[in-house]
């Protein structure tokens, strides 16, 4: 079982990335985070010390020393054990509370206080047909990425890029830098053939013409009420029909492609305008502000209003 080159580079080629954020985390006290739940993909790096990561449910654990990266794709629920030694576990919703007791993220050319765990962690966006997230659709588990120079040199750049006082053209470099990582990594499963049968059979499902010309459509008039009578017309099928063939092709409802591709336009739009959320609401197809703000909520861990622009 193999997928061509060709459709694996339209595939991507239809993928929109862009860059979130990068931090460095100095551990202050060490400890285990159960059930850390993630909205955005996510490579970790460790700069000093020591970090284990661990799938909920399933896969085995990770665990990360000086200079070694891993890969966590979105909607990933993890536990993670800052540090070597320590026999203390709290949940997710702890740590956020008693952030400050466990972690301090370092500013500008803060050194690292010897002995301590520090982290990096680069965060991006990756979804395709303007819909869903690559990764989570692919369902990949946290994999190692070992000691890796050029992904290292990559995130440096944009850590060292936040620091300046000009932010010309600062939005088209972290992309720029997000798409490279993308890339790399996706080469980087083909190359090693990692969870290789799993993504030749997801990828595959998404060469049906008629499935590209949905999610086309969809990401067109999402302002619109997108029925399954308008929609069943696209695919060829009867309005009761459509949904079981978004089921089969892509393991998802067809309302939850809907909704995903109206918060990822969302996100786009406020991240990269000064449009108001209001206006963002009504060109999404929310008629209420409020729920559009839930919505948005529950996709990203944030609110509309509280997003970097």
């Amino acid at each position: 079982m193999d997928i061509d080159k060709k459709d694996l580079s339209r595939i991507l080629s239809s993928c929109d990335i862009y860059f979130l954020d990068v931090s460095d985390k100095e551990v202050i006290k060490e400890i285990e985070v159960l059930n850390v739940s993630n909205k955005n993909d996510v490579v970790v790096q460790v700069l000093q010390g020591h970090l284990t990561m661990e799938a909920v449910k399933c896969g085995e654990p990770i665990v990360l020393r000086e200079g070694q990266c891993a890969f966590w794709s979105s909607e990933k629920v993890v536990n993670i054990r800052y540090g070597e030694k320590n026999d203390s576990a709290i949940n997710y919703e702890q740590f956020i509370i008693n952030k400050k007791v466990y972690v301090r993220e370092l500013r500008n050319d803060e050194k690292f206080c010897k002995g301590r765990t520090v982290v990096r962690f680069f965060k991006f966006r990756s979804s395709f047909y303007s819909a869903m997230s690559f990764f989570h659709y692919l369902g990949l588990p946290i994999f190692d990425l070992g000691n890796n120079e050029w992904i290292e040199s990559c995130m440096k750049q944009v850590s060292e890029e936040k620091k300046k006082k000009d932010v010309m053209a600062r939005t088209l470099f972290f992309d720029a830098i997000s798409k490279m990582i993308f890339v790399y990594i996706v080469r980087y499963m083909m190359k090693l053939r990692l969870f290789f049968e799993k993504i030749v059979a997801k990828l595959s499902s998404l060469q049906d013409g008629r499935l590209i010309e949905l999610f086309d459509h969809i990401s067109k008039n999402l302002s619109g009420k997108l029925t399954n009578t308008e929609l069943s017309s696209i695919v060829g099928c009867k309005p009761d029909y459509v949904g079981q063939f978004v089921k089969k092709k892509t393991s998802f409802t067809l309302q939850s492609i809907v909704e995903m591709s109206r918060m990822e336009k969302a996100f786009n739009m406020l991240q990269k305008s000064d449009i108001s959320v209001s206006n963002v609401a009504s060109q999404t197809g929310y008629s209420e502000v409020s729920y559009f703000s839930r919505t948005f909520y529950t996709f990203h861990g944030l609110l509309p209003s509280s997003l970097p622009r």
